[in-house]
């Protein structure tokens, strides 16, 4: 259980989705996506533009 909260952790202190690190457990196709679409436009495209 503590190593469940540790992923979570972990991923939140790198910006990056869940699911990107293989942790499936409350994930769906649809929440999936969104967490994608999410994880491009609002960490990767800051970046992006940077580098721009």
């Amino acid at each position: 259980n503590s190593r469940k909260f540790q992923v979570e952790d972990i991923c939140r202190f790198f910006r990056v989705p869940p699911h990107l690190v293989q942790h499936l457990e409350k994930s769906s196709f649809n929440n999936i996506e969104m967490q994608s679409l999410e994880f491009v436009m609002y960490t990767m495209l800051p970046h992006f533009k940077r580098v721009e």
